[in-house]
């Protein structure tokens, strides 16, 4: 998937699921009394970051829910989980012994898997920092949920991104094997 592409459906996924998140929000947060226009360019500067990540985080839990679903349902052959992760490894291989007929395309993809990587490493981080700052500030009794929400996004965060660096580095090690082949080194 081109970059652009990626970024575009990402941000679209997760502008509709801050829809979801600020719904869910709304039992503890009266978002009817906040004057929006004291900080409205803060809200549209930290909008399209938020919604990428959420977009990120929507599309890679949603495929695993799936996946999950099809395997319950019968959808899919019987095949153990690591038959699964192989073909899941052999479709990224295949991907990248197509692009690799193209270097500015495996760069590119490339780019956007490292991207993603970025992305749900640093929500980790973030997560795990607000959770231990809420602990630090919050009152634990009053505010455990709120507490407990952000220590399991850092939990899933760290999840999805063993995933998604797995599935970035089958790539990048069968695209760098496809581009030797193609242009082997003249000694």
């Amino acid at each position: 998937m081109q970059y652009t592409a990626a970024l575009i459906e990402y941000v679209i996924t997760g502008l509709i699921s801050l829809i979801w998140i600020a719904l869910l929000l709304s039992t503890n947060i009266d978002f009817l009394t906040i004057d929006y226009n004291k900080f409205k360019e803060v809200l549209l500067i930290l909008i399209f970051p938020l919604a990428y990540i959420a977009g990120i985080f929507i599309d890679t839990t949603s495929s695993l829910l799936f996946k999950g679903i099809d395997k319950k349902l019968g959808n899919q052959k019987k095949k153990t989980t690591t038959n699964h992760e192989k073909n899941l490894k052999e479709s990224y291989e295949k991907s990248a012994e197509i692009l690799s007929y193209s270097v500015s395309d495996t760069i590119r993809t490339m780019e956007s898997y490292v991207s993603r990587d970025r992305v749900a490493r640093g929500m980790a981080l973030n997560s795990l920092m607000i959770g231990a700052s809420m602990l630090t500030v919050l009152d634990i009794k009053e505010e455990y949920p709120l507490i407990a929400a952000s220590f399991a996004l850092a939990i899933t965060s760290i999840l999805i991104r063993v995933r998604l660096k797995g599935l970035s580095d089958t790539f990048k090690i069968k695209a760098i094997h496809n581009l030797k082949l193609r242009n082997p080194k003249k000694d």
